[in-house]
């Protein structure tokens, strides 16, 4: 049952940092076609 627990704990963990992640490179991408488009102006 512990091994259980501590899978489901990992699994929601990585499910969460993998999220923040994307939003993060979401993020990047945003950024680089506003600079680009400053550069552009």
């Amino acid at each position: 049952m512990k091994n259980l627990l501590a899978i489901i704990g990992l699994y929601a963990v990585l499910r969460k940092g993998w999220e923040l992640y994307e939003s993060h490179e979401a993020l990047k991408k945003e950024n680089e076609s506003l600079r680009r488009q400053r550069e552009d102006a």
